[in-house]
C-alpha cells in the first residue's frame, strides 16, 4: 500500500483539496472529521486553517479569495495540502493509525 501512495502522491503536480486528500489517502472517514483530528492533532487551528509552521514548512497553501456579492465584500480562506502535506497527513492519520 506504501508504493501505491507515493506514486499516487509524486505523479500529481499542484495542490489539493482537503476533500481531495480524504480520497487520494483512502480514508475511511471525511473531510470533517480528518480536521478535527488534525486540530486535535495541532496541526490545525480551530478555524480549520493550519498552524502557521506548517504553512512555514510547506504543507500546506492558504489561497484568500475576495467574493463581492451585491451587498458586501468578504475575504474566504481555502486550505490545499502540497505533495508534502499529502504525505505528512498520510504518515500522521494511516501510518499512525489515528
Amino acid at each position: 500500500f506504501r508504493s501505491d501512495f507515493v506514486d499516487v502522491c509524486f505523479d500529481t503536480d499542484g495542490v489539493f483539496s482537503m476533500e481531495e486528500v480524504c480520497k487520494i489517502i483512502k480514508l475511511p472517514y471525511g473531510r470533517n472529521t480528518m480536521l478535527q483530528k488534525l486540530r486535535d492533532l495541532n496541526t490545525f487551528l480551530k478555524s480549520n486553517t493550519p498552524n502557521q509552521k506548517f504553512i512555514s514548512n510547506g504543507y500546506f497553501k492558504v489561497v484568500e479569495q475576495l467574493i463581492d456579492t451585491n451587498k458586501f465584500k468578504k475575504l474566504v480562506s481555502t486550505t490545499y495540502a502540497t505533495q508534502k502535506g499529502l504525505a505528512y497527513i498520510h504518515k500522521i492519520l494511516i501510518e499512525n493509525g489515528k
